[in-house]
């Protein structure tokens, strides 16, 4: 099992961050276009338990599937989602939103595995956990271009 986690503060109000992370709408925004992320069915404009979030998204230029579980939402401060399709062996992520000083700390804690068994794991450092850092650097830009500055730290 992998774990990946960043911190990134944002310098805006709760009332202001929870809303966007909680519209699963928002999830095209934070990808990056090279990954042709495009939602699959009608969503509602909050996530809630149980939710079910279906998507195509291109991994190494190949469009897979993916189905995300809402398990647990905790408005405003916490929201979970787990892979129950898509190409990782294993998928979950937890998000945490903690009111700071001059706005708000946004906690991602990530635990995967990726596919292939062995050699997945083998190629982890050289293209999977590569990709996720590129993924959550677009995501940092894109946190801080909608919400103004922010800092980020990978933990």
């Amino acid at each position: 099992m992998f774990l990946f986690e960043q911190v990134q503060h944002i310098t805006a109000p709760m009332d202001k961050v929870w809303p966007f992370f909680a519209n699963p709408k928002n999830l095209a925004l934070l990808t990056p276009p090279s990954m042709k992320f495009r939602i699959l069915d009608k969503l509602p404009d909050e996530i809630e338990n149980g939710l079910v979030v279906r998507f195509k998204v291109n991994v190494l230029g190949i469009p897979v599937n993916w189905t995300s579980l809402i398990q647990r939402t905790a408005e405003p401060g916490y929201f979970n989602d787990l892979q129950v399709e898509g190409p990782f062996n294993f998928w979950y992520h937890q998000h945490y939103f903690k009111e700071v000083e001059g706005g708000v700390e946004v906690k991602d804690r990530l635990y995967y595995l990726p596919p292939f068994g062995f050699i997945g794991k083998l190629f982890h450092p050289l293209i999977v956990k590569r990709k996720l850092i590129e993924t959550f650097e677009y995501r940092y830009h894109k946190i801080n271009e909608l919400f103004g500055n922010a800092k980020s730290a990978e933990v």
